[in-house]
């Protein structure tokens, strides 16, 4: 394999890694939301909510203070 295949070659792996790595934040991030609405969920906060919920940490019950 000469040289410029095989830079070819590292730059399609880096972009498939690139992928994978993209595809795994989203995984991760669609993961995260579930566990809030679940978390939501067992709590009583209306879906609706949830995301103000998961910004503060506190959830909006905790905001009644």
């Amino acid at each position: 394999m000469n040289e410029k295949t095989s830079l070819r070659q590292r730059k399609y792996e880096a972009e498939e890694i690139e992928l994978i790595l993209k595809q795994l934040k989203a995984i991760e991030i669609a993961f995260m939301e579930l566990k809030m609405l679940e978390r939501a969920k067992l709590e009583g906060i209306p879906a609706r909510w949830h995301s103000l919920y998961a910004t503060n940490g506190v959830g909006v019950k905790g905001n009644e203070k």
